[in-house]
């Protein structure tokens, strides 16, 4: 591959050389290139794939943020959940003292 494209670049400034000029013809290029705009002097084909690229780039943004904001909100509420059942679990002990002071008192009548 590296031969293929050292053989193209010769042929392009072969003319080039002969002449003296190849600097200045290097000079040419790199002008035509900033006017266009870009490192490799985008046309229409690169406008279209710069377009997709920042597309792509605000779908992963916006599934990002999705992702967090489900994620947090699933986390809050699980904590909810948790604190729920520790409230039942007194509940739950409260009534175990309300059977033994029922107890204690059936007692003192027996007696």
């Amino acid at each position: 591959m590296d031969s293929l494209v050292g053989e193209q670049n010769s042929t392009k400034y072969e003319e080039y050389e002969e002449e003296g000029k190849k600097k200045e013809k290097k000079e040419e290029v790199e002008e035509d290139r900033r006017k266009r705009g870009g490192r490799r002097g985008g046309g229409a084909k690169e406008d279209r794939r710069g377009r997709r690229r920042k597309r792509r780039r605000r779908r992963r943004r916006r599934r990002r943020r999705r992702r967090r904001r489900r994620r947090r909100r699933k986390k809050k509420k699980k904590k909810k959940k948790k604190k729920k059942k520790k409230k039942k679990k007194k509940k739950k002990k409260k009534k175990k003292k309300k059977k033994e002071e029922e107890e204690e008192i059936i007692i003192m009548y027996v007696c």
